[in-house]
């Protein structure tokens, strides 16, 4: 691990931190009348100031001591953080949120015992997105890195009130109406409705569809 960790994950300087209270705010509100504005005043709407970690070296070094015993690695971690400096004590709490410690083996599955953002409760552990999830063996103490499978995106809920009936053709309901609409292509490319009608009663009944009008 290299020896200034602490300062490039936490201790760079907070964005903002050169906003300071803008004087010049109080002479324009308040005039030369210095004595009558109040003595204290929120300085939150002039512009906060936030915390700014780099946690992108930190799990760097993680991934790249996958394989190495967790307490070697977690040695070699105190070595160079102070447990004395809050602010480098402070990488530990992130330590704990990137490797998921506290896990038990199903067969060949792993599982998350606390349930946290990477891994839901009931399903196996996995990594997803740009950063692997880690996780300690439980029988060889072992960092190791969890199964990477991409997301997959969930299909969009059909419309009830559409019913496809070919590719340029269609029912469609309008409050609580049936119609059959005719669509063309516009030059843009996207569907537009040439025609429509209202579905008769024998064709509602051939179908299925009942109508609620509101």
């Amino acid at each position: 691990m290299r020896p200034d960790m602490p300062k490039i994950a936490v201790e760079r300087p907070r964005y903002n931190h050169c906003d300071r209270y803008p004087r010049a705010h109080v002479r324009n509100q308040y005039g030369s009348d210095l004595e009558s504005h109040p003595t204290r005043e929120a300085h939150g709407r002039f512009g906060t100031k936030g915390l700014s970690e780099n946690l992108s070296p930190l799990f760097r070094f993680l991934c790249s001591n996958v394989g190495r015993p967790w307490d070697k690695v977690w040695s070699e971690m105190c070595a160079h953080i102070s447990f004395d400096n809050a602010v480098q004590k402070h990488i530990f709490a992130h330590i704990d949120a990137l490797i998921e410690a506290r896990v038990e083996l199903r067969g060949r599955e792993v599982y998350a015992i606390t349930r946290r953002w990477r891994s839901p409760s009931g399903a196996p552990l996995r990594g997803y997105g740009r950063w692997p999830t880690l996780y300690v063996c439980p029988k060889s103490g072992l960092l190791k890195q969890a199964k990477h499978e991409r997301r997959r995106r969930q299909p969009d809920a059909a419309d009830p009130d559409v019913v496809a009936v070919t590719d340029l053709e269609r029912l469609h309901r309008v409050l609580g109406i049936w119609y059959r609409e005719h669509l063309v292509r516009a030059e843009t490319g996207a569907l537009v409705v040439a025609r429509k009608r209202q579905l008769r009663t024998r064709e509602l009944a051939q179908l299925g569809l009942k109508e609620q009008p509101r």
